[in-house]
């Protein structure tokens, strides 16, 4: 467990954020024409009601989209180079699974491994700041091992 699994992390988490903002740009592009034309089309109350909910969807797609921009933007902040104590981008081995404190998304699946990607703010997160290689903390009346660090 090193830097190298962590960028890699990274740039797997960044590719994922890049493929859903282009599919959700895709889909409002797609709500935008077809809400512009309802609005050409005859007037009336059916029309004025599918307009008002292709507006609702589009604001709902920007509010996401604009979402996984700030995500990115966190996950391209986060410190690569190895870390003595749990903190904000810790990749973490415990006894219990292997996490990485960046965004809170989590079960992930990369090189064939699987990752928890978890907020430094959730709970086990929480639990586990601050600690280092071979402490122990407590989560859910479980008592979990820190194995490894970077």
């Amino acid at each position: 467990m090193g830097n190298s699994e962590k960028i890699r992390l990274v740039q797997s988490l960044l590719a994922n954020a890049k493929e859903k903002i282009a599919e959700l740009t895709d889909q409002a592009d797609d709500l935008k024409e077809s809400r512009n034309t309802e609005s050409k089309s005859t007037a009336g109350d059916k029309h004025a009601v599918g307009r008002a909910m292709a507006q609702t969807e589009l604001d709902t797609i920007e509010k996401r989209i604009a979402e996984l921009k700030e995500q990115s933007n966190l996950i391209k902040h986060l410190p690569v180079e190895s870390q003595k104590e749990v903190a904000s981008g810790s990749l973490v081995r415990t006894s219990q699974g292997v996490y990485f404190l960046a965004i809170g998304i989590g079960k992930m699946e990369s090189d064939g491994k699987t990752y928890f990607v978890i907020s430094p703010a959730a709970p086990i997160g929480q639990a586990m700041l601050g600690k280092k290689k071979g402490e122990n903390f407590q989560f859910q009346n479980k008592q979990i091992t820190i194995e490894d660090l970077s």
